[in-house]
C-alpha cells in the first residue's frame, strides 16, 4: 500500500467516526428535547391539579435557629420554557416550574446587634423569603435593634436545563422540601412515567426517592455566615379563612397525569 492510499484510508476513518459522533449527538438533542417537552407538558398539568388541592406542606420551614413556618399550603403554581435552536432544529432548553407555600401567620424577630441584623436579612436574601425591616435609632442615628417582619411565605422554584448533546438533564431545585439548593443530573432516557411520579412527589414535598435517582448528584446549601443567637420573637396568629375539603386521592389524582405521554 502507498503512502497516499495509507493517508486516503486514515481520512475515510475520520470521516465514518465524525459521522458517527454527529449521529450520536443528533440522537441525543432529540431525546433531550423530547424528555424536556414531555416534563413540561407534565408540569403544566400538574400545576392546575395543585392549584385546586392546594396541598399541606408536612414539614416545616426553618429559619436557622430563630423561627420556622408551618401550617403552609402550596399554592400558585405555573410552569414555562424557553426555546432554542440546536443543530438547526428548535428545540426546548429549559423548563422551569414555581409554586409557593403560605400560611396566614408572621414572624416577628428582634435584633439587638446591626451586625447580626445584617447577617440575618443576607440569609433572608439567600432563602429568597420576604420581609420587612425596621431600624430603631437612638439620638445619634445608630441602630439600637432591627425589627424584622417577616410573612410565611416559601418561594419554590425547579430548573430543567437540556445538555443536549451529552444527553443529560440538569435540574436546579431551590426551597423545595427545606430551605436550601439541590443539584442533580438524569440522563434522558431515564424520564419515564416512574420518573415524573416520583419528580410529582418531590414536589408535594411526600417521601420520595428523587433525591437519591441521580446520577451525579450534588446538594448545596446557601452558607449561613454565623450561627445567630435565638432573639425573643413572637408568632401571629390572624384568621383564616374556612377551609374547604380538600379532595381524597392526592397522589391518586397526580399519577393519572402520566396520561400525558399517551399524547
Amino acid at each position: 500500500m502507498s503512502l497516499l492510499d495509507d493517508l486516503k484510508k486514515k481520512a475515510e476513518q475520520l470521516k465514518t467516526d465524525e459521522q458517527s459522533r454527529s449521529e450520536y449527538g443528533l440522537r441525543n438533542v432529540v431525546a433531550v428535547d423530547d424528555r424536556l417537552r414531555k416534563i413540561f407538558s407534565y408540569l403544566d398539568e400538574l400545576g392546575k391539579t395543585l392549584a385546586v388541592i392546594k396541598p399541606e406542606v408536612g414539614k416545616p420551614y426553618v429559619l436557622g435557629s430563630v423561627g420556622k413556618f408551618e401550617g403552609l399550603r402550596q399554592a400558585e403554581h405555573f410552569a414555562d420554557y424557553r426555546l432554542g435552536h440546536i443543530h438547526d432544529r428548535e428545540c426546548y432548553e429549559t423548563v422551569t416550574f414555581l409554586f409557593k407555600s403560605i400560611a396566614a401567620q408572621e414572624l416577628a424577630i428582634a435584633f439587638d446587634d446591626a451586625l447580626l441584623a445584617d447577617r440575618f436579612e443576607k440569609m433572608l436574601w439567600e432563602y429568597n423569603v420576604v420581609f420587612k425591616r425596621d431600624d430603631v435609632l437612638n439620638e445619634q442615628r445608630k441602630i439600637t435593634k432591627v425589627k424584622f417582619r417577616i410573612p410565611h411565605e416559601v418561594r419554590s422554584e425547579l430548573s430543567f436545563e437540556g445538555e443536549h448533546e451529552a444527553g443529560v438533564i440538569k435540574i436546579v431545585g431551590r426551597n423545595i422540601g427545606r430551605f436550601g439548593q439541590d443539584e442533580l443530573a438524569f440522563e434522558a432516557d431515564e424520564v419515564d412515567t416512574a420518573w415524573l411520579d416520583e419528580l410529582a412527589k418531590f414536589i408535594i414535598t411526600e417521601p420520595n426517592r428523587f433525591k437519591l435517582m441521580g446520577k451525579r448528584q450534588q446538594i448545596n446549601i446557601p452558607h449561613q455566615p454565623v450561627e445567630l443567637p435565638v432573639p425573643e420573637y413572637e408568632i401571629h396568629q390572624t384568621p383564616e379563612e374556612e377551609e374547604k375539603p380538600q379532595p381524597a386521592g392526592l397522589m391518586g389524582t397526580v399519577k393519572g397525569l402520566w396520561e400525558i405521554w399517551k399524547k
